[in-house]
């Protein structure tokens, strides 16, 4: 009876693992290409390529991480990081952290 019940709980502690990989994966994937803000009319604010974000204006590049609904550069420097508060193909709301600016950015095609 033992043997049964551990194998269940690895069986959900494995489908749990796999699904918070999934999400993280279609949350990078909904987050590449360009993204727009209220900071310029002209160009992109920045867009994202792979792991990499790359800032239009000052053309600074960082790695960033996805964890659970938090977003973080890789950065040297104090981190930054901002909660995703909403991502869908074409919008993207963050909220930076601690601060609590709300940022909205958007794609266009």
């Amino acid at each position: 009876m033992r043997i049964y019940l551990t194998l269940i709980v690895l069986f959900a502690f494995a489908a749990c693992t796999s699904k918070k990989m999934q999400n993280t994966k279609e949350t990078k994937n909904l987050l590449q290409g360009n993204w727009w803000g209220t900071e310029y009319d002209e160009h992109a604010v920045f867009y994202i390529q792979g792991d990499t974000i790359n800032y239009v204006e000052h053309f600074d590049r960082f790695k960033y991480l996805i964890r659970k609904d938090t977003f973080d550069l890789d950065t040297k420097q104090p981190h930054y990081k901002s909660l995703i508060l909403r991502l869908t193909k074409d919008s993207l709301i963050l909220k930076y952290l601690p601060g609590g600016e709300i940022s909205k950015y958007w794609r266009q095609d």
